[in-house]
This record gives structure tokens, sequence and C-alpha cells, in this order.
């Protein structure tokens, strides 16, 4: 009975545990040969803005935007940060989609994935390090996940410091309440750290999911933003829906859920578990167009020299 029940469990996390190893994999260096390859590439069909400035110079603009909703809604405002963050997202992964989609539609033609998914692990260890090799160009990958988790460590301490100060001023304080706003405070937190981690993933996995219909960098690069967007959508349109639809059941069937007290811990609860159920799917997409097995994260790729890349940053790969 209980190696069943832990069976069960283990099943339902399953989608975190890919999204945690994928991003492990994705956010390390790559020491192989094959990369000096990609990194050539790479410095030949460099085009457009650098990420870091252009995510610099959106978060500055977004964070404008919503403290001038934020004047007229209120704390309303707080049920729209995910979509905030995912439009922040959404203008950092545009280039990084483009960059992806055209190296690997560039091997496709060349037809280096042919002549490579012999060695083990075959195409997804190309796919990943192509992922690599663009997200970590110039450190961008790095400095905004820095970003991210500044940005979630001053809202987190800034809500706190607003709600211990309001506490202070009253003379009686529901336990119940104040847990809650607590569970609320932490969870707003973790999304602003894990969307751009998930955001990450999601624009990774899809140029190779879509690898097989990715024949033009223009066509190709259009497919990939598309999907992108349309899935950062429907994971916020969802997670809106979720407490809706409880809402309405319980005033259906005349249930004690008071979804107003919860509601917002339950959107952005839902709102992450939905992204990871994303991954999961995904990446059992990637690994059956490639005849993978998901042990592959675990194999090494640790092979030959670090390849520095003078050209592109300092950044060692």
């Amino acid at each position: 009975m209980v190696p069943r029940f832990l069976h069960q469990i283990k099943t339902c996390l399953q989608p975190v545990f890919v999204s945690h190893s994928l991003w492990q994999r994705i956010n390390r260096p790559v020491y192989h040969p094959i990369t000096k390859h990609f990194l050539r590439q790479l410095k030949v069909s460099r085009s457009g803005p650098p990420v870091i400035p252009v995510a610099l110079l959106s978060a500055l603009l977004l964070f404008l935007a919503v403290a001038r909703v934020y004047g007229s809604v209120g704390a309303g405002v707080i049920w729209l940060m995910p979509l905030w963050l995912m439009c922040h997202s959404l203008i950092c992964s545009a280039r990084w989609i483009y960059r992806i989609v055209s190296l690997i539609s560039r091997q496709g033609r060349d037809g280096v994935l042919d002549e490579v998914s012999v060695i083990p692990p075959g195409r997804v260890f190309i796919y990943l390090a192509i992922c690599k090799v663009v997200l970590h160009e110039e450190d961008a990958l790095a400095w905004i996940t820095m970003l991210r988790k500044l940005a979630g460590g001053i809202v987190f301490f800034a809500f706190a410091m607003t709600l211990f100060v309001t506490l202070i001023a009253l003379e009686d304080i529901n336990a119940s309440r104040l847990s809650l706003m607590l569970v609320e405070l932490s969870l707003l937190s973790i999304v602003i750290i894990h969307e751009h981690k998930q955001s990450v993933l999601l624009l990774s996995l899809l140029p190779m999911a879509l690898s097989r219909r990715l024949k033009g960098q223009i066509d190709g690069t259009c497919l990939a933003l598309a999907c992108f967007a349309a899935l950062q959508v429907l994971s916020f349109l969802f997670a809106i829906a979720g407490p809706a639809a409880i809402q309405a059941l319980a005033w259906l069937y005349q249930l004690p859920v008071d979804i107003a007290a919860i509601g917002l811990a339950m959107t952005l609860a839902l709102f992450l578990l939905i992204r990871e159920i994303l991954i999961g799917c995904l990446w059992r997409t990637v690994l059956h167009q490639t005849n993978a097995e998901s042990s592959v994260l675990r194999h090494s790729t640790h092979l030959g020299k670090p390849i520095r890349a003078k050209a592109l940053g300092g950044r060692v790969y």
C-alpha cells in the first residue's frame, strides 16, 4: 500500500523533477568539442540588439506600467502579476527563439543532425547544446536570472514590511488571515523567480518539439514564437479560470468554499503547476520524436576541454 502511494506521489511530481533537471542542464556550461561549431555559426549569424539591455529596458517599462496601473486599480494589479512577468519573458525570449531556430534549422539543412544522431545521447544533446550556446551568449541567462531573483527578493521584503507595519497598527490579528497572506506573499515571490525559469524551458523545448517543421528561419521563428505566446496566455487564462470554476461549483452545490479568500493563492499555484505540466508534456514529445530515453539528462556531456568564446563575451562553454 505504501509503495503504491509513494509511486503515485512520484508520478504527480514527475513534471517538477523534469523541470528541475532540464533547468540544471541548460543552466550549466557545455564542455564538448561540438560546441565550437555552434559558437562559430552563432558568431557569423549575430544580429539584433543584445539581450541584457533589452531585458533591462523592458523591465523598467513594465515597472512603470505596473506602477501606473496600481494607481488606478490598487492591489488588484497583483492578480495580473503573472501576465506582466510573461510580457517581460516574451520580449526577452523573441531573440533567443530566433537564434535557436536558426541554429537548429541550419544543422538540419547541413545534415549535421543526421551525422551526430548515432552518437549518444544523439539529437537531444545537440538540441540542448544549441540552447545553452544561445542562452549563455554574453552571460545573458545568468544576468537575467539574477535580475529575477533580485526582483523576487525586493517584492517579498517590501510586501512583508508593509504587512507587518499594518499588523502593528491593528489591535486584533486574525491568525488564519495572516497565514494566508504570508502564503500569497511567498507564492508571489516564487512566481517572479520561477516564471523566468519556466519560460526559458518552454522557449528551449518548443523549437526541439517543432524541429521537423523548422524549414526556414523566418517561418520557423514565427511558428515557435506563436506557440510560445499561446502557451503563455493559455497558462494564465487557465490559472484565472480555476478559482472561478470552483466558485461556480461551490455556489451550485452550496459548498462552504470561500474563493475570495484563497483565490489569489490558488491562481498563483495553478499558474506554476500548469506550466510545469506543459514542460513535462513538451519534454515527452521531444523524447518521442528523437527516440531517446528520459535518462538522457543524466548522460555526461562534459567531454573535451572548455572552449573560450572571446568573441561572445568571454564565457566558457
